[in-house]
């Protein structure tokens, strides 16, 4: 932060609860912190910021918010996918972090939670409850199956320990490789084929950039083990949807757990809601009653950061990685 300057924290309103700005104002008596709606406007006195915390706030709304702030040093996002923040950050002269360890541990526990739904055939079981049909379905192990995870960051290592504790054996794939906590092996990111081939469950938990966004469609399906499984926890575009849908539909796949998707909500007329084998949530894979306090300690921990001149933390790679 440049010398002699007062930072304004602009937290949007609507998504941070009262009680965590409360207690951002309590930590750092300092700062003002000015909450703005999420649509907008920004108050006067908020045009000086020099930090901006973003909080869900929608595309055109965010732009008009960074390009109102000429002072501004530093963005954070409340989110772990930063690909709709890239083209609004993209050219300003600011640092930009995430949100990157808060959601882990709730996104991964749901991973466990759908690969076990769909290998022990929940959805089934449900819907002869429902009809009150006494009927048993075919069950499978998930100890002893290969789980290959694409994307070792901090989802995927949560999760790999997750399914390490089930007998599985774990390969993750990112784009360096090397040893990473949890995981048997991790490949560098030219080795998905390898990955698809060897998997009994694919769990995408990767990032979205130009380099992964349409990664798995119809060939990458025909590589992947008949009846295997996929779990999709990162961003829709990763997937192209028609083809897991045709994968799905032509029993190349088991099923899928989908909490992503390429438009969102879901329109009401795509396939998958009726599709016995696939399990549909709102994109609300990290909902936890304790996330947003995570959230708010890694922000608050990263503005101490910037408040002595101490590098971020999670800092994103707007030019080369876009993560």
């Amino acid at each position: 932060m440049a010398e002699g300057t007062i930072a304004t924290v602009v937290v949007l309103a609507g998504r941070v609860p009262s009680e965590l700005l409360a207690h951002l104002e309590g930590r750092f008596p300092e700062l003002n912190f000015v909450s703005v709606p999420p649509e907008g406007p920004i108050a006067d006195s908020a045009r000086d910021a020099t930090v901006l915390l973003t909080a869900g706030q929608p595309t055109p709304a965010l732009k008009e918010t960074v390009d109102a702030l000429q002072r501004l040093e530093w963005v954070h996002t409340i989110s772990a996918g930063v690909d709709r923040h890239l083209p609004v950050i993209a050219g300003r002269p600011v640092r930009f972090t995430r949100t990157a360890g808060a959601r882990a541990v709730p996104i991964a526990e749901h991973v466990l939670a759908m690969t076990l739904a769909l290998l022990k055939r929940v959805p089934d079981l449900l819907n002869s409850q429902r009809r009150r049909e006494w009927r048993r379905s075919r069950p499978l192990d998930l100890a002893g199956a290969t789980v290959g995870i694409v994307g070792a960051g901090a989802v995927g290592r949560e999760a790999a320990v997750r399914f390490k504790a089930f007998g599985t054996r774990t390969i993750g794939l990112r784009r360096s490789g090397g040893p990473a906590h949890g995981f048997d092996t991790v490949w560098p990111s030219d080795h998905l084929e390898d990955l698809l081939i060897a998997s009994d469950v694919v769990v995408v938990a990767c990032p979205l950039t130009p380099r992964t966004k349409g990664l798995l469609g119809g060939r990458e399906f025909e590589l992947m083990r008949p009846g295997a499984y996929l779990v999709n926890v990162a961003r829709g575009g990763i997937v192209v949807e028609e083809d897991l849908v045709a994968a799905l539909q032509g029993g190349r796949l088991g099923g899928a757990a989908l909490d992503v998707f390429e438009v969102e909500p879901l329109p009401a007329e795509s396939p998958l809601w009726g599709m016995s084998n696939v399990i549909v949530s709102p994109h609300s894979a990290s909902a936890s009653p304790t996330v947003w306090d995570s959230v708010v300690e890694e922000f608050a921990e990263n503005l101490t950061r910037y408040l002595s001149g101490a590098p971020l933390a999670n800092v994103v790679d707007v030019e080369e990685r876009g993560y």
